[in-house]
């Protein structure tokens, strides 16, 4: 499997046909998580162009904007 963010997973032709990760069987599967199909993971050299092009992409993108923080809940008990 390989998770790829957004549309990442178009820019690769390799993946059109890919279903999505659906370890529960609830026939949704994962957001961004994708099954690499078998043509790429039988064949080690294939299987190594295909990381080495995703590494580049994923390394490409924008850094994620950090969340923004919440002021702590009161933990005192209102009686």
């Amino acid at each position: 499997i390989v998770r790829l963010p957004g549309d990442l997973k178009d820019r690769f032709p390799e993946l059109q046909q890919a279903a999505r990760f659906d370890p529960m069987g609830t026939g949704k599967g994962l957001k961004d998580w994708w099954l690499i199909p078998e043509t790429i993971t039988g064949d080690g050299q294939r299987l190594a162009t295909f990381f080495t092009a995703t590494f580049s992409e994923v390394r490409a993108l924008p850094p994620k904007a950090p969340k923004a923080k919440t002021a702590p809940k009161s933990t005192r008990r209102i009686p």
